[in-house]
């Protein structure tokens, strides 16, 4: 599934993990970040991507239970993995996030040096910007696209509070 190594881990979009929750059709768990936050597939509910992501593609959410990872049907803030070509190498999460507050671009891009006005830039084209879409190099920080099934990406607001 693109990966490899002790500990395991993957260089490219995890497209061979996507399993959905029989129940409620939210991706299953995938791994779980450095800060102890699980990593999910792409989707919320069956076939529906979250709408409501901060910019390190985290949220509070349900997510289903998993008797392997000892994870109980819970509200947690987590994370989803995306496999949008509009913001190349945007498959994980590019930051940690916070479960009390929303990262917003300007805050995810405060903690990167390689996110400034001095950061190094390419033009990367892909098939959803084939006149190319400048990105900085050291700077892990996007906009979290509108899925579609979304309206907008309203941002989970840090309301909702893990356990609610």
């Amino acid at each position: 599934c693109g990966g490899h190594a002790d500990p395991y881990h993957i260089h490219t979009d995890p497209v061979c993990n996507y399993e959905t929750d029989a129940g409620t059709g939210h991706s299953t768990l995938l791994g779980v970040s450095m800060d102890g936050y699980g990593i999910y597939g792409k989707f919320e509910t069956l076939n529906q991507r979250p709408c409501d992501l901060d910019v390190c593609h985290g949220h509070v959410g349900s997510v289903p239970a998993s008797s392997t990872y000892s994870v109980t049907t819970s509200s947690v803030y987590h994370y989803h993995v995306s496999d949008y070509d509009g913001y190349p190498f945007t498959w994980t999460l590019g930051c940690y996030g916070n479960p009390s507050t929303a990262t917003t671009l300007a805050s995810c891009e405060s903690l990167y040096d390689g996110c400034g006005a001095g950061g190094t830039t390419a033009t990367i084209h892909t098939d959803e910007n084939p006149a190319g879409l400048d990105v900085k190099l050291w700077c892990p920080c996007f906009e979290v696209p509108v899925f579609e099934g979304c309206e907008s990406n309203d941002m989970w607001d840090g309301t909702a509070q893990p356990g609610a």
